[in-house]
Parts: C-alpha cells; structure tokens; sequence
C-alpha cells in the first residue's frame, strides 16, 4: 500500500488549476541554472516541517510553464537537515487532463518523480 500525505491530495487539485489558470505576464521564463529567482511568482504550495524522514521532507513544490514551450517544469525544496540524508522520496502526481474528476481516463496522465538526496550527478 502506498503511504501519501496530504500534500499529495492537495497538489492533485492544485494542479487542476495549472492547466486553466491563465499565466502571469510578470514572470520570468524558467531556466534550469541552479539559480531560483525566475520561480518567484509561480503556483506555491508549502509543506509542514517534521512529516518527512530527514533529508526527504518537503518544504515547497512549485511548477510553472515557459511561454511558448510546452514543458512543465517543477521545484522541490526541501527542509534543512543536519546530518546526512537518508531514503528516497518516491511520488506520483496524476493529471486530470479532462477535468471531470477522475484520473482513469485514458487521456489522463501521471508523472513519477524519484529523488534520492544522498545521490549526486554529474
């Protein structure tokens, strides 16, 4: 049995909101150079401290778009931890492509998300 928190429902109904929310002319195009300051601005959901095994707690999850691309991209931040981190956070979010509130249609999507923080890469 899969064990979820309740990040995980609320990030199924936030990302409903993704697909129709019109985007912000303010925001910066998302670029994937280990800085942070073009995700100011983006859909936010936070996350409580001391629900997650150290290293894999979850702070924010933010996504947002580029114009004129269709990739989605995602930011995770985690809680600080003292020590080394252990574990691997493993998650699926599902996409409710057509809005009818089921997530088992065959034009529905989902995506899994592995992260091993005691990894590096090169």
């Amino acid at each position: 049995m899969i064990k979820t928190s309740p990040l995980f429902g609320t990030l199924l109904v936030a990302l409903l909101f993704l697909f129709f929310a019109s985007s912000s002319g303010a925001e910066q195009n998302i670029r994937l150079d280990g800085k942070f300051e073009d995700w100011r601005g983006r859909t936010v959901l936070s996350d409580r401290e001391g629900d997650g095994s150290a290293g894999l707690d979850l702070k924010k999850l933010s996504w947002g778009t580029t114009e004129n691309e269709k990739q989605l991209y995602f930011m995770i931040e985690r809680h600080p931890v003292t020590g080394k981190p252990t574990g691997t956070l493993q998650f699926r979010m599902f996409f409710d492509i057509n809005a009818n509130g089921s997530y088992k249609d065959s034009i529905d999507k989902f995506t899994e998300i592995t992260f091993n923080p005691g990894e590096s890469v090169d």
